[in-house]
């Protein structure tokens, strides 16, 4: 399939510049891994929204617990400790 699109005089400088890198042979391809990461970010997007929609759901039932935000900075420093990050 093949579709003429038109970048606009504000994005060409940034085009150029990505073209000029190497990393992209040439416009088309820029293009076509931008509508891919596009895609990916809109289905993330959709999937927060889900997301927070269930749990305002959740919140409206009464469905919910306190945090206890001393044991989750806990649990968080003792995974971080025994990761590779740690000291």
């Amino acid at each position: 399939m093949t579709i003429t699109v038109s970048i606009p005089s504000r994005l060409q400088p940034f085009v150029e510049a990505e073209l000029a890198t190497g990393a992209f042979a040439d416009e088309n391809e820029l293009v076509a891994k931008a509508l891919e990461l596009f895609r990916e970010l809109s289905g993330r997007y959709q999937s927060l929204r889900n997301d927070v929609q269930q749990s305002i759901e959740q919140a409206d039932r009464g469905d919910v617990a306190l945090l206890d935000m001393g044991r989750i900075k806990d649990t968080l420093r003792a995974e971080f400790d025994a990761s590779d990050h740690g000291p």
